[in-house]
């Protein structure tokens, strides 16, 4: 199993355990295509304003 099937597993576990509607793996790989970009590329009032990507550069910075 790769590691992407097993964090879709993981979600399904989650949605399960809140009683989200069953929905299969290739309509949850689907919304997570969309989903992790969009969060990626916001811009977060938590992180002051920087993206996640933002941040991830910025730690990779010599």
């Amino acid at each position: 199993m790769s590691a992407g099937e097993r964090g879709v597993d993981d979600l399904a576990e989650i949605f399960d355990l809140l009683e989200f509607p069953t929905i299969s793996h290739d309509e949850m790989r689907n919304m997570l295509s969309f989903s992790i970009p969009f969060h990626n590329h916001s811009r977060m009032w938590a992180n002051r304003g920087y993206t996640p990507k933002e941040i991830m550069e910025m730690r990779s910075r010599p």
